[in-house]
């Protein structure tokens, strides 16, 4: 193992329920029908990507585009709000004078800069890859495969941190091992991971088995 990729949403960052929040106002503002449910589907996704999806099921001209620069508006006024999952540091602190990290966020770099710039996070990684780095979408594997590219390793080199199950998907899909954080769903959905851990802490157990 040469790398480490890291999702930021539901694995470095406590932003998931934020991201529902935003959401949710945006569709009330334009009363775009949405069904709870849907929510689960959305993780892992682009906004781009959720925003067209709901513009087209309720038959709607507005602009997908617009609708993102919203909910990026409603999420940046929250920012400071949020929190880093517990264990991260510890973890990020363990891998890097041991292999490269990099970061596949379908967040915005907006997102991913005010999150970076909060915590100082920009020193453990040597490449990041956000939304407007791809054209597709997790379970896409394009972001990961990007992420490789920019490291300069092969899937085969490198495991992947994610919590969703779009997420793990895109990271099998590219070709590296995954760990899987049950931060936003239940061990069961993210059963595809080659291995589940409950939380960072148990992610660093792993690591240390294998770098140690």
């Amino acid at each position: 193992m040469k790398g480490v990729v890291f999702d930021l949403d539901g694995v470095i960052v406590d932003s998931e329920a934020l991201d529902v929040e935003c959401e949710k106002r945006v569709f009330a503002r334009h009363a775009l029908s949405v069904n709870d449910s849907d929510f689960e589907s959305f993780k892992g996704r682009t906004a781009r990507e959720i925003f067209e999806h709901v513009a087209r099921k309720n038959n709607s001209s507005l602009d997908p585009s617009a609708l993102v620069h919203e909910k990026l508006e409603f999420f940046l006024e929250r920012a400071p709000e949020l929190e880093l999952f517990e264990g991260f540091v510890e973890l990020a602190d363990f891998l890097k004078p041991r292999c490269q990290m990099a970061l596949a966020t379908s967040n915005s770099s907006e997102v991913q800069k005010a999150v970076f710039n909060k915590f100082k996070l920009h020193k453990y990684f040597a490449s990041i890859v956000t939304s407007e780095d791809v054209l597709v979408g997790k379970p896409h594997p394009e972001a990961y495969l990007t992420a490789f590219e920019r490291l300069g390793l092969r899937p085969g080199e490198c495991v992947v941190v994610e919590d969703s199950v779009n997420g793990v998907k895109s990271a099998k899909a590219a070709g590296a091992s995954v760990i899987a954080v049950t931060h936003s769903f239940p061990r069961k959905a993210l059963r595809e991971a080659d291995f589940v851990v409950e939380n960072l802490a148990g992610a660093l157990k792993l690591f240390r088995e294998q770098l140690q």
